[in-house]
């Protein structure tokens, strides 16, 4: 630990490794022996093979140290970093009581060896805060609440609520917090601009006009908006939307609402394909669409017979059995029936086929 401290200490190959002089306070005395640990980073065992990440961790212009009072030189460790040796530092840890409660809550840290960074466990309690510092003084406090979760509808402002803060257990019990004043003189009513709603008109019907120098299509009414303040814009009143209509518009018949439909036609029974399709426009003149005919069909009908197709050969058999190959079947996608074709001198060929469509 005499030697000089360099950020080669923390080198990534073993030998160049930081080797730390671990202390331990042992019932109360601090251990003059170190034990001597090789550290990486923020590796909490002796593990050499892993390098430091992002560089060295330990700090390389600290004090000198001193084996007999390792506590000496940054006591509470409020630089939350080490010199090149590690000691089993703790420290503690203050806050303000909670809620009314006055007077400051604690807890004990612990930096464990060998890590050199701001790492810390709680050594007491094992989680929270110890409050027994905390007591209880006759007081009173003020808070602030937005007034439109005071009231329960739409303000603007912040309502100032003045509370008492009692003791009735004494010092050191639970103090009691009494409303004893509401200030109310921020919220008001707030001044919104006026708007406008449209109504649209109905599926199939458009128009187009001007209205105070604003173009509107397809708008069968105009309403105004006003802002409503009761009591004035200043008032703790409820405010509310007032409508009025400005325009209604006469709404006509919209042809090009209506876009070509497409219809399909499936195959019939025992065929395959994905059949007839018609683009159909809408007649305007009669306020319907087309009829499906020549004229309005897209591309050639799919529809294709569905035949029995040989699937896995087999061998000869003086028994006809099942269907002749290439014979129409009525369900596509049918597989493993028997099916034939005719060998000569009373023999037949028996296969596996399936229903498949012609190619």
């Amino acid at each position: 630990n005499d030697s000089p401290r360099t950020t080669g200490a923390c080198g990534p190959d073993a030998p160049s490794a930081l080797i730390r002089d671990t202390y331990q306070c042992l019932d109360g005395i601090w251990d003059t022996s170190p034990v001597n640990t090789i550290e990486r980073g923020r590796q909490s065992e002796d593990i050499s093979r892993h390098g430091p990440l992002g560089g060295p961790r330990a700090e390389t212009t600290g004090a000198s140290f001193r084996p007999d009072n390792p506590m000496q030189i940054d006591r509470n460790n409020s630089s939350n970093s080490h010199d090149c040796w590690c000691r089993e530092d703790y420290r503690v840890r203050t806050n303000n009581c909670p809620g009314d409660s006055v007077g400051q809550r604690f807890r004990i840290q612990r930096h464990n060896c060998p890590q050199t960074e701001n790492v810390w466990s709680n050594v007491y309690p094992a989680s929270g805060w110890d409050e027994r510092g905390c007591g209880c003084v006759a007081t009173q406090v003020q808070e602030t609440q937005s007034c439109s979760a005071r009231f329960g509808y739409w303000l603007e402002g912040q309502v100032t609520l003045t509370y008492n803060v009692s003791c009735p257990s004494g010092a050191n019990g639970e103090p009691v917090r009494t409303l004893i004043s509401e200030d109310t003189s921020n919220c008001r009513c707030p001044t919104l601009n006026d708007g406008i709603r449209t109504v649209a008109c109905p599926q199939g019907e458009t128009n187009s006009f001007n209205f105070e120098g604003r173009q509107y299509r397809g708008v069968a009414e105009i309403y105004r908006q006003q802002w409503i303040c009761p009591g004035g814009p200043g008032s703790l009143s409820q405010g509310y939307w007032q409508e009025t209509l400005a325009t209604s518009r006469t709404c006509v018949f919209d042809c090009n609402a209506f876009p070509p439909r497409e219809e399909r036609e499936a195959c019939p029974a025992g065929q395959d394909g994905t059949g007839t399709l018609w683009r159909l426009p809408y007649l305007c003149d009669q306020g319907r669409y087309a009829e499906r005919s020549d004229a309005y069909q897209v591309g050639e009908t799919d529809c294709r017979n569905c035949t029995w197709q040989i699937e896995r050969r087999g061998g000869l058999n003086d028994i006809r059995a099942g269907r002749p190959v290439g014979d129409v079947c009525n369900s596509c996608g049918a597989s493993n029936e028997t099916c034939y074709e005719v060998a000569g001198g009373g023999s037949y060929l028996l296969h596996t086929c399936s229903c498949t469509a012609q190619r």
